[in-house]
């Protein structure tokens, strides 16, 4: 059976719009709260704080297609079986959204995302379990799919090593953030969009209207 989240609205079926509103605003809310000084000129002489950023950044998308591989499925089915065609629709541009961001992890290799995901959460973590195991789960996007893998502590050691012993840790962050600010990517044209749509976009769900992005239309 399906779980959604509890409703926060009075609108019918405001716990599926919920839902399907927030695979769009909680990547917004990522960007919000650190885009300004991943990209303000302000901020140019500050390169290791940018690092730090880019790399709680970076990681999130690998987040999102964890997200979207636990619901987007189910919130569309769900849309069919309750006849909410303008639901559906938004569904499939969501897909399309999670597949400009899987461009975006495609820059980087299985080896880099291990080691920007280990630089991610000793930044965000007072506890990092995976010290105290021998062997332990692994995410990352191999190019197609999101694949979870085993990995013994010996084997992470060996994949990380090398970046730490590469020279300056900033600077070697620096060349893999950089990879992904490329504006050429289909990915920030489509978040400007999303960002200034929003309040659009949840209007159009509530009341039953065919909602589209320009950048996601399909």
């Amino acid at each position: 059976m399906l779980k959604l989240p509890n409703s926060t609205g009075s609108a019918p079926d405001a716990d599926l719009i919920n839902a399907i509103f927030c695979l769009f605003s909680d990547n917004v809310n990522c960007i919000n709260n650190w885009g300004f000084y991943l990209f303000s000129s302000e901020f140019d002489d500050e390169p290791e704080l940018r690092n730090k950023i880019g790399v709680i950044w970076l990681i999130s998308l690998l987040d999102s297609l964890e997200g979207e591989k636990r619901a987007l499925e189910d919130y569309e089915s769900e849309a069919i079986r309750r006849s909410l065609p303008h639901l559906v629709v938004i569904c499939k541009q969501a897909c399309k959204f999670f597949r400009m961001i899987e461009e975006v992890l495609s820059l980087y290799s299985r080896e880099e995302q291990i080691f920007l995901n280990d630089i991610r959460n000793q930044s965000v973590h007072s506890w990092l379990a995976r010290r105290h195991m021998h062997e332990f789960q692994i995410t990352y996007f191999n190019g197609t799919e999101l694949v979870r893998e085993k990995i013994t502590q010996e084997s992470f050691n060996g994949i990380v090593q090398p970046f730490f012993m590469a020279g300056s840790l900033d600077e070697t962050l620096c060349k893999l953030i950089k990879r992904f600010m490329s504006r050429r990517l289909k990915y920030w044209d489509a978040v400007e969009e999303i960002k200034r749509s929003l309040q659009l976009l949840q209007e159009a769900m509530v009341k039953g209207n065919k909602f589209v992005f320009a950048t996601l239309s399909v």
